[in-house]
């Protein structure tokens, strides 16, 4: 994918804020704020997108992470931006479900070399690391037929520590590969109960069921 279409505008607690750096940290906290119980991942490669949630003793370690991170003004010229240069650059992207939070996306060009892209600015990162963060699980088959006990009561939230791609256009839907056989599809709108969860066949997407209101084991087994 063009890294100039990456998604870049995302949510993130003013996590990247210390001392010694611009203007831009006079009205910081330096972390992300107590309130905060998820942050929402997507980490972008030169392979593939991939997005998923956070919460608990990850959201910890990213705290630690963020707090001891510096960084500094950075102009780039129009179209020179690490995404628009870099056909391999990695970044990760985050975003937050509490909180007024500015924008950020952390590119890493290499070992030495990463910038942050924040409130509308980039900003050179004086000490890079990587995100303490664990790639996430994928969804299982197994795990699909027991969250389909929870029928209608199913939401957004049951899938979000699994790892999805975003594949709507118009519609927010997510896929979740489950094995040769199989993928989950959820869709709607994020702020609403899914329009549905559906269970596919991947070699023929013309099947599928709703695993709220339909039967896994009768749809696996004909």
């Amino acid at each position: 994918m063009k890294k100039n279409n990456r998604l870049i505008s995302v949510l993130l607690s003013a996590i990247l804020l210390l001392a010694g750096c611009s203007n831009i940290e006079k009205g910081r906290d330096a972390i992300i704020g107590a309130d905060v119980n998820k942050v929402g991942i997507i980490h972008v490669t030169s392979d593939e997108m991939v997005q998923w949630t956070v919460s608990g003793d990850e959201i910890d370690a990213l705290r630690e992470w963020a707090s001891g991170l510096k960084f500094l003004p950075h102009e780039f010229e129009k179209g020179k931006t690490p995404y628009d240069t870099n056909t391999d650059v990695e970044s990760y992207e985050f975003y937050l479900t509490k909180g007024d939070y500015r924008n950020i996306s952390y590119a890493i060009i290499d070992e030495k070399t990463s910038y942050i892209f924040y409130a509308d600015k980039w900003y050179t990162v004086t000490n890079p690391s990587i995100p303490p963060l664990q790639e996430p699980a994928e969804l299982t088959l197994d795990k699909v037929i027991e969250l389909a006990g929870k029928g209608e009561e199913l939401t957004w939230s049951d899938f979000e520590q699994y790892k999805s791609k975003e594949i709507g256009s118009g519609l927010y839907i997510l896929l979740y590969n489950i094995d040769e056989n199989y993928y989950l599809l959820v869709g709607g709108t994020p702020d609403k109960k899914p329009m549905y969860i559906r269970l596919v066949s991947a070699q023929d997407e013309t099947k599928y069921i709703d695993i709220r209101t339909e039967s896994i084991s009768d749809f696996i087994n004909k």
